[in-house]
C-alpha cells in the first residue's frame, strides 16, 4: 500500500508500508533469547537430516577418505561438488553454505530476531533446492525465460 504523508509531500516522495495481518505479533511483543535460538536449532537439524539423506558413498571421490556419517556439512559439500559443480552454480553453492552458516549462527550466536526470521525460510529454500538437485519429486516446470 502506498502512503503519501504530509512529511513526504514536500519532498514529493512516496512511502511503502506493508499491511501486516492482524495475527502478526506487534513489534512490542516479548520474545525470549531462546525463541530465535530454537528456530536456529530446528533449521540446523533439518539441514543435518537433509545432508544425511543425500549422503551417498558414490559421492566420495576416489582416494579421498570416507567421511564419518555424523559430519553432515562434509556430506553436503560432497553432494554440491557432484550435483552443483561448475562456475555457473557458484552463487547457488554460496547461498546453500551461507544458509547453513546462518542456521549455525542463530543456534549458537548472540543474535537478534531478524536472523532467526531469515534462517527459517532460507532452510526451506535450501531443502527444496537440494531436493531438486537430487532429482527427487516432480521435475521443475519449464522456464518461461
Amino acid at each position: 500500500m502506498l502512503i503519501f504523508t504530509e512529511e513526504l509531500a514536500g519532498a514529493g516522495e512516496l512511502e511503502y508500508k506493508f499491511p501486516w495481518p492482524d495475527w502478526w505479533p506487534s513489534s512490542t511483543a516479548r520474545f525470549s533469547r531462546d525463541d530465535p535460538q530454537d528456530v536456529g536449532r530446528r533449521a540446523r537439524e533439518i539441514l543435518i537430516d537433509c545432508s544425511r539423506l543425500l549422503a551417498d558413498p558414490s559421492l566420495v571421490p576416489a582416494g579421498q577418505p570416507f567421511p564419518k556419517a555424523a559430519v553432515a556439512k562434509t556430506w553436503l559439500d560432497l553432494f554440491l561438488a557432484a550435483r552443483a559443480s561448475g562456475s555457473n552454480r557458484d552463487e547457488l553453492r554460496r547461498f546453500i553454505r551461507a544458509a547453513w552458516d546462518l542456521a549455525q549462527t542463530v543456534t549458537h550466536g548472540d543474535i537478534e530476531r531478524v536472523e532467526a526470521i531469515a534462517a527459517a525460510p532460507a532452510t526451506v529454500l535450501v531443502v527444496r533446492t537440494l531436493q531438486t538437485l537430487a532429482g527427487v519429486g516432480a521435475p521443475p516446470a519449464p522456464s518461461a525465460w
